[in-house]
């Protein structure tokens, strides 16, 4: 069964452009973190697993997002990635995947 949260992939070359870390971010939401990992203000990462939403953590967040990114610029011909865009994508990141609580089954 697909993450309840997927949706359909934007272009893969938006994230070329590194000026904007909010786009970037949404690229990273829907193409690389695929619905799989959602954000809960005040609770923090969850990932949907085979038996629903789980709690997670922003270093496997981070992690898979640095390798897509990677995997884009590579196949974009974009030269290396620079580690301080990734490193700047937290809070971009967080907000291009809050849902509310009740989306991930937390307050029930």
């Amino acid at each position: 069964m697909p993450p309840p949260l997927a949706c359909a992939d934007p272009p893969a070359d938006v994230v070329v452009s590194g000026a904007n870390r909010r786009l970037i971010a949404r690229w990273a939401v829907y193409v690389v973190l695929r619905g799989e990992y959602a954000y809960v203000s005040g609770v923090g990462w969850h990932r949907w697993t085979p038996k629903g939403w789980r709690a997670s953590n922003g270093d496997a967040v981070r992690s898979r997002v640095r390798v897509g990114l990677e995997d884009a610029y590579q196949r974009a011909g974009a030269g290396p990635l620079d580690y301080n865009l990734v490193a700047g994508l937290d809070r971009p990141l967080r907000t291009e995947a809050t849902v509310e609580p009740s989306r991930v089954g937390v307050g029930r």
